[in-house]
C-alpha cells in the first residue's frame, strides 16, 4: 500500500467509465474498507452515486484531458478528515496545480451566514468553499 491516502487515484477517462458504468460507488466503497477497515455509512456510498457522475459530466470536456482525480483524499496529519475529490494536473500555460471540490448533496441553501458557513434548513454548515480552503492549507 502507497503512503498516499486516498480511496480511488485515476484518470478522467477512467472516472467517467466508472460513473457510466453505474460502479463508482461499489469501486470507492471496496477502497474505502479496504484503508479504513470499516463500510462507509449508506448515505456516503448514496452521495457517492449520485454527484460523481455529474462532476464526471463536467470534467469529460477537453479542458480536463490530462487530470488525475483522487477521491476521498485524506489531509496530511489530520485524522478523519478527507476532501471530497482532489484534481491535480497542469492550466493551459503548463503550471502545475490542484483543485479540491468539495461535492454537497444539499437541494436548496437558505442563505450565507458569513464567509465561512451557510444555511440549510435552519441550521449551520461549513461552506464547501472555506472547507476546500482550509484542506488547502493542510
Amino acid at each position: 500500500m502507497d503512503r498516499l491516502n486516498y480511496h480511488l487515484r485515476c484518470s478522467r477517462d477512467e472516472l467517467v467509465r466508472l460513473c457510466e458504468a453505474d460502479r463508482i460507488h461499489d469501486v470507492l466503497r471496496e477502497a474505502h474498507v479496504q484503508r479504513t477497515g470499516s463500510s462507509p455509512s449508506a448515505g456516503e456510498v448514496e452521495a457517492w452515486r449520485k454527484s460523481l457522475p455529474f462532476l464526471a459530466n463536467v470534467l469529460s470536456g477537453d479542458d480536463f484531458r490530462d487530470v488525475v482525480v483522487f477521491l476521498e483524499h485524506g489531509m496530511p496529519n489530520v485524522r478523519n478528515k478527507r476532501c471530497d475529490v482532489l484534481l491535480v494536473g497542469k492550466s493551459n500555460r503548463g503550471r502545475p496545480g490542484f483543485l479540491i471540490i468539495e461535492l454537497k448533496q444539499w437541494e436548496y441553501v437558505d442563505g450565507s451566514a458569513g464567509p465561512e458557513s451557510v444555511l440549510i434548513g435552519g441550521a449551520r454548515r461549513t461552506h464547501p468553499a472555506y472547507q476546500g480552503d482550509s484542506y488547502a492549507r493542510w
